[in-house]
C-alpha cells in the first residue's frame, strides 16, 4: 500500500466549525457514529468540488483581467495575467497560523480516491501556498447553500441516481442506518425541501405487495448502484409522488386523505410564522373567528407540525384519528406537568 504524506492546512476556527457542522448533518462519521470523519470530508469536497471551484476561479481571473486591460497602459500589460492572479490571491488570502488563538490545523491525508487529483492541484498551483489553496477551496464550498454542499459531499451517489432517472432505470441501495438492508426502488426525483437545506430521492418502492411512495434523505444512501429493470409508476403513486414534492419530502404520502384544521386568528399568525417544514393548504376558508384551512399532505407532516402551536390556537376537524392523535399528545404535556 504506497504512503501518502498528510497536508496540513490552517484555517479560522469558524471555518473548522462550520465544516464539522456539515460532517454531522451528511453524516460522515466514523464507524462509531459518534466521531467525525475529518479525512473523509475532506477528500469528499476536493473530489466533488475542486473542479467547479478551478473553473470559477479562471472566471474570476478573467473578469479582473478585462478591468486591468481597461485602466492599465498598453506597455505594461505583458504581465497582467500574473497581476491579475496575486489580486485574486490576496483578496482571498487566509492567513497562515499555527497558533489556537488565531486559527485551526486541518490535516488532509490522501487516499487511493483522492492522490492524483491532490497531486494535480499541488502542481497547478505550483506558485501558491498549497495550504492556502486548500483553505481557499474549503472557503468557497462552505459560501454554497446547504443543498448544494451536501450533493458535493455527495456526488457519487447524486449522479448515480439523476443518471438512473433519465435512464428510467431503477436502482439498488443501502442506507446508513441499516446497511443490511437492500431497497430496490424506481427513482422519480431529487428534490429540496421548503426551506432549501436537504436533498430526498423521490421513489417508488414495492411494499407488501404493492407499490408505495417513499422519500430517502441523499446522505443517508449508500452502496447505490443502477439495475436493468425499467422504472415503473401509476398515477397514484406519481400523483402522491407530486404531493411530497409540493408538501414536503421527508413525509411520504400513500393515500387520498384529506385533513382540515381550525386556526384561530392567533393561531394562523403562527402559522404564517413557523415557516419550518410547513404544510400548504389546498384551500382556505375565513370563518368567525379564525380560518378553516384544507390539507392533502403526509398527516405524519400535519400532525409533528401541529405540536409546535400554542394551546388553543389550532384544532383539527377531521379525520378524527388525527384529531385524537393531537388531542392526547396535549394531554399527555398536561399530565407531565401535573405530575
Amino acid at each position: 500500500m504506497p504512503h501518502y504524506e498528510k497536508i496540513s492546512i490552517y484555517i479560522p476556527h469558524s471555518t473548522k466549525s462550520k465544516l464539522e457542522d456539515d460532517a454531522r448533518q451528511f453524516e460522515i462519521m466514523k464507524a462509531n457514529g459518534s466521531e467525525i470523519n475529518h479525512n473523509e470530508l475532506l477528500g469528499r469536497i476536493v473530489l466533488g468540488y475542486y473542479d467547479q471551484f478551478y473553473l470559477e476561479n479562471l472566471e474570476n481571473l478573467q473578469r479582473v483581467e478585462n478591468v486591468l486591460r481597461k485602466h492599465i497602459r498598453k506597455a505594461t500589460v505583458d504581465n497582467i495575467k500574473d497581476v491579475s492572479y496575486e489580486i485574486l490571491s490576496s483578496l482571498s488570502l487566509i492567513q497562515q497560523t499555527s497558533s489556537n488563538k488565531k486559527g485551526d490545523r486541518l490535516s488532509l491525508k490522501p487516499t487511493s480516491k483522492t492522490a492524483s487529483l491532490i497531486q494535480d492541484i499541488k502542481m497547478a498551483n505550483i506558485h501558491d501556498n498549497i495550504s492556502n489553496t486548500f483553505a481557499r477551496l474549503f472557503t468557497s464550498y462552505l459560501e454554497k447553500p446547504t443543498y448544494v454542499r451536501e450533493r458535493i459531499i455527495h456526488k457519487e451517489s447524486y449522479e448515480s441516481i439523476q443518471e438512473a432517472i433519465q435512464r428510467k432505470q431503477s436502482i439498488s441501495f443501502s442506507t446508513r442506518r441499516n446497511m443490511n438492508l437492500v431497497h430496490t426502488v424506481f427513482p422519480y426525483c431529487i428534490t429540496i425541501g421548503q426551506e432549501e437545506i436537504y436533498n430526498y430521492l423521490l421513489c417508488a418502492e414495492t411494499e407488501s405487495g404493492s407499490l408505495k411512495a417513499k422519500a430517502y434523505r441523499l446522505c443517508r444512501i449508500t452502496n447505490c448502484r443502477k439495475s436493468r429493470n425499467k422504472t415503473e409508476f401509476n398515477d397514484d403513486v406519481k400523483d402522491y409522488l407530486d404531493q411530497m414534492a409540493k408538501h414536503g419530502p421527508a413525509y411520504e404520502i400513500n393515500d387520498n386523505e384529506r385533513a382540515v384544521v381550525y386556526f384561530t386568528d392567533k393561531g394562523f399568525k403562527s402559522y404564517e410564522l413557523i415557516s419550518f417544514h410547513r404544510p400548504s393548504y389546498d384551500d382556505i376558508r375565513q370563518t368567525e373567528g379564525g380560518y378553516e384551512c384544507t390539507f392533502s399532505c403526509s398527516k405524519k407532516h400535519l400532525e409533528q407540525y401541529l405540536r409546535r402551536f400554542d394551546s388553543g390556537e389550532a384544532k383539527v376537524i377531521e379525520p378524527e384519528w388525527l384529531r385524537k392523535n393531537i388531542e392526547c399528545f396535549y394531554q399527555e404535556q398536561l399530565d407531565f406537568y401535573s405530575r
